[in-house]
């Protein structure tokens, strides 16, 4: 059993070393997304867009920016989204980032939530500028609110 707890020990304090180590050389990204969001109905329509950055180990997820719910008559919405991200996980070289729709743009306003996995960012780049555009469909997952998922978020 000693010997057990003295290998944990090690296993800890390796990690420690490592996680210190990591810190001063991480990297800062400043990250910007814009576009538009399109809805294909005659109705009035509203958006909550947040920009996710996935880690191996979900607890340690980021939010980078939350679009807030904004809404409109008409048949798309601009956004734009500005936030950061400061290196990424152990020994991980890459953001993995995804941008979750909440959209109404579905039969009586029902709200549907959608998902959409971005490309790999090395981590050592320090601004991204992405133009990404986005239909809303009710072929998305559908959801109670637009803040259906914040608990997780």
């Amino acid at each position: 059993m000693a010997d057990m707890r003295a290998a944990l020990l090690r296993q800890l304090q390796l990690f420690f070393i490592l996680a210190v180590i990591g810190t001063p050389f991480q990297y800062r990204t400043d990250i910007r997304m814009h576009g538009n969001v399109t809805c294909e109905r005659e109705q009035r329509w509203c958006t909550r867009m947040v920009l996710m950055e996935y880690d191996t180990f979900k607890m340690l997820d980021d939010k980078i920016e939350d679009f807030g719910v904004k809404c409109t008559t008409g048949s798309y919405m601009p956004y734009e989204i500005i936030g950061k991200q400061e290196g990424d996980g152990l020994l991980d070289n890459f953001y993995e980032m995804h941008m979750l729709i909440f959209h109404s743009c579905a039969d009586n306003g029902n709200i549907w939530k959608q998902e959409h996995k971005l490309n790999l960012i090395p981590v050592s780049v320090t601004n991204v500028n992405l133009e990404q555009n986005y239909a809303t469909t009710n072929l998305a997952v559908p959801v109670k609110s637009f803040f259906d998922d914040d608990e997780n978020i």
